[in-house]
């Protein structure tokens, strides 16, 4: 993978050094557009970046590869397969596609806590279905903070 246009400040006002907050809705497209004329193809979202990945659905992004992230999986009594599922389906519905290219976690540490084999599993079963690209590998940012259980 090359350079991918992250995509937060499509859907919150983020940044230390952002000055001008939220980028208008109207931008988006346009960004899009310049990305896609320098051969920038992949797209990094995620489901806790407000409403960045239904702009990303109005403005067509069809014809691009895209990777999310799901929350924080809730603490509480939540049964984890079916709170996945249910994000991912989100996803693809305010996207306006129909896969991805790839998922990642915000905090890989919770694949080591309880309900994390459940992640995987229907990570694997969203695969399997077409729902994620057949290459696709799921990211880990730092195997080391999965090991000790760091965030």
């Amino acid at each position: 993978m090359g350079i991918a246009l992250g995509t937060v400040q499509f859907g919150l006002n983020y940044g230390i050094s952002n000055r001008s907050g939220q980028i208008k809705t109207g931008e988006v497209k346009k960004i899009i557009d310049i990305a896609t004329k320098n051969n920038i193809d992949t797209i990094d979202t995620a489901i806790s970046y407000g409403e960045s990945e239904k702009l990303l659905g109005n403005a067509g992004i069809n014809d691009w590869k895209i990777i999310t992230k799901l929350p924080i999986i809730p603490n509480e009594n939540v049964n984890t397969k079916k709170w996945v599922k249910k994000q991912i389906n989100s996803s693809l519905l305010h996207l306006n596609i129909t896969h991805l290219e790839g998922i990642l976690l915000h905090q890989t540490k919770q694949l080591l806590e309880s309900g994390g084999s459940h992640v995987w599993s229907v990570l694997q079963e969203l695969k399997q279905d077409g729902v994620m690209k057949e290459n696709t590998t799921f990211r880990i940012d730092n195997f080391k903070n999965v090991i000790t259980g760091s965030a």
